[in-house]
């Protein structure tokens, strides 16, 4: 029956395989059922009803992933859309926590409908093999790093921003101690590493006196009544612009978020075929998009995909039949909670550890003597782990991907897609670093970087024109595009308090779009102009929104 489902022996896996894969994931994943809360708190969300909302709307997520897209994969509410959440809407703009998960719903929606329409699809498929490969490898060091910082063997410094940890801390010791023994169990093929590792080093710290004992074994389970259903019923507070730039945000970092997780761990499984295609990534997206509306229902920050799966792929996990048994494991949890309070970072820091080591290994496949393909794989594999941010690391890498192609004259490589990416990226980066001052919201960067376009495209093609370079047409306005919406942004970052400034790039902006629209023209593929003009409509409504915060 189960092989049936899950196409267990397609897959060379058997049932006590996924069993162990996700009873490691789970052990890694299970501090989100404690930490979640406590960030959701700072909200104003009862921390008891929060509790059982994470363990609840992960085992629902997780379930979707396992019976719609078959992948090993645990879904569960992120902490850096859970900190957003809390401190950022909540804290930062007193935004109600009711309110706030409203917004969370309303993204949720729009998250289907993108990927009813396949456009996530479109993207991770437009994104080149080497750069999935340095997905990949990022989100190993990023991983890693989380073990090294969880273990306390990485500590903050003011002075060099990061240190190593004080060995005479007994977390460092402990972390140690389960980093070794991993190591040498892996290095001997034994069965289980990853987690036999956990489970003697959370011994190993209760013999030293490091880890407490469990005070019971079972507890009841609080209840989510305060929380269910309020997203629904606040829907119709989304009514401001600063609302609505809360919607875009949480929708714009899921959205990569998810795409360059799920990219790193199909990648670490061998489910990516040789022209780089992954198999029912469709299904993937509609699940976790799926689980992002049932956890805004629930009473959560979005759900995206888990790094910490990659521990229980690390294990042999291959089908959604690990994404099932650890939606059980979260469900069983609500009530063995005083177990899982023994399992301090320090215990799973070593398993992140190994997984960081084992995705790496993906680094070795990227072209580095292509200098045009070298700097971006590296900017996203650093761009990951020091940034702190999965999806900002992709946007570095992508961002610089089409300017290095066109700087070696490979531009015809470079799909439309990709340059779609390019513009996608920046607004990415604008919108989520908006912030308040003086008491009214200044959005940096929005009519910097579309009112410059069009003047400064001028001036590019005039220089096209003087070097004789053997463009096209199409690729003369892509590249002028790419240039001197770069030049934009900069350019008006350091004017953003000028009004004068302010005033003549709204006008320019108008402008800017007429040359888009001529873009759009320019391409003979219907889906390619109905994106060109869907983006024209999307930055209209940004110049309308900075000429309203502006007047308001």
């Amino acid at each position: 029956m189960l092989n049936k489902v899950f196409h267990l022996q397609d897959a060379h896996t058997t049932v006590k395989r996924e069993l162990i894969a996700a009873l490691t994931t789970f052990v890694s994943l299970s501090y989100i059922l404690f930490v979640n809360p406590n960030i959701l708190n700072a909200a104003g969300i009862p921390k008891g009803a929060a509790f059982t909302v994470t363990a609840v709307a992960t085992a629902v997520g997780c379930f979707l992933m396992g019976l719609i897209a078959n992948y090993p994969i645990a879904l569960a509410p992120t902490l850096g859309s859970g900190a957003f959440f809390a401190y950022n809407v909540c804290v930062g703009m007193k935004i109600s926590w009711e309110t706030a998960l409203a917004a969370v719903l309303v993204a949720s929606v729009l998250f289907i409908l993108i990927t009813i329409f396949k456009l996530r699809e479109i993207v991770v498929d437009a994104i080149p093999q080497d750069m999935k490969y340095a997905i990949s490898a990022g989100i190993g060091l990023f991983i890693a790093f989380i073990g090294l910082k969880n273990g306390q063997i990485i500590v903050n410094s003011d002075s060099t921003l990061v240190a190593l940890g004080k060995f005479s801390n007994p977390a460092v010791w402990i972390t140690l101690f389960g980093l070794i023994l991993t190591v040498v169990l892996m290095a001997m093929n034994f069965p289980g590493s990853i987690f036999i590792g956990m489970i003697v080093t959370a011994i190993f710290g209760m013999i030293i006196g490091q880890i407490p004992l469990p005070h019971g074994i079972i507890s009841g389970a609080p209840s989510m009544a305060p929380t269910f259903g309020q997203a629904v019923f606040h829907i119709k507070d989304i009514n401001t612009a600063q609302l609505w730039m809360v919607v875009l945000t949480f929708l714009l970092v899921t959205f990569f978020d998810t795409a360059g997780t799920l990219i790193g761990m199909t990648e670490q499984a061998g489910m990516v075929d040789k022209n780089g295609k992954i198999p029912r990534i469709g299904r993937a997206f509609l699940a976790d998009s799926t689980a992002m509306v049932e956890g805004a229902v629930f009473g959560t920050a979005p759900l995206g995909t888990s790094v910490e799966s990659s521990a229980g792929i690390a294990m042999g996990g291959r089908t959604g039949l690990t994404a099932i048994f650890v939606g059980i494991f979260f469900l069983i949890s609500m009530i063995f909670s005083p177990l899982l309070q023994v399992i301090p970072t320090t215990v799973t820091a070593p398993a992140l550890i190994i997984v960081g080591v084992l995705m790496a290994s993906n680094l070795k496949k990227i072209d580095w003597d292509k200098f045009e393909i070298a700097v971006p794989a590296f900017l996203t594999v650093v761009g990951m782990p020091l940034t702190y941010s999965i999806s900002d690391g992709l946007a570095l890498g992508l961002i610089a991907y089409p300017i290095t192609m066109i700087a070696s004259k490979r531009y015809k490589k470079v799909t439309p897609m990709m340059y779609i990416l390019f513009v996608v990226f920046i607004i990415f980066f604008l919108v989520t670093n908006y912030r308040k001052r003086k008491g009214r919201l200044t959005i940096i960067g929005y009519p910097p970087f579309f009112g410059m376009i069009a003047l400064l495209s001028f001036t590019w093609n005039r220089l096209m024109g003087v070097t004789n370079m053997k463009l096209s047409k199409k690729a003369l306005w892509i590249i002028g595009t790419l240039i001197t919406s770069a030049i934009a942004g900069i350019f008006f970052y350091l004017n953003i308090h000028n009004s004068s400034a302010t005033t003549f790039a709204v006008i320019l902006a108008g402008v800017a779009l007429y040359f888009l629209f001529e873009t759009g023209q320019l391409y003979k593929k219907i889906w390619i102009k109905i994106l060109v003009y869907l983006i024209d409509a999307v930055w209209i409504a940004f110049v309308l929104l900075i000429i309203s915060l502006f007047i308001h």
